[in-house]
């Protein structure tokens, strides 16, 4: 975003949208991402955009677990 934001300015500079990805994981991070951008005084926004539908391949249904720490000490003393 600070790049485009670099970059684009002689033409007035621009606006940055984060919207959710393919995974909470990842639509977790992007949140986090807007929320530090927006900590340190960056204009951003997060818009909801929705897919109109899917499908799922059943041959393809893997699936991994994820931890995310976010704050504090992982294991108590």
């Amino acid at each position: 975003m600070r790049h485009y934001q670099d970059a684009l300015s002689p033409l007035g500079g621009c606006r940055v949208a984060l919207s959710a990805l393919s995974s909470q994981l990842m639509s977790l991070g992007a949140l986090l991402a807007a929320y530090e951008l927006k900590q340190s005084g960056q204009g951003i926004a997060v818009a909801h955009v929705d897919s109109q539908g899917y499908t799922l391949d059943n041959s393809k249904m893997d699936s991994e677990v994820f931890g995310l720490w976010l704050a504090g000490e992982c294991y108590e003393r």
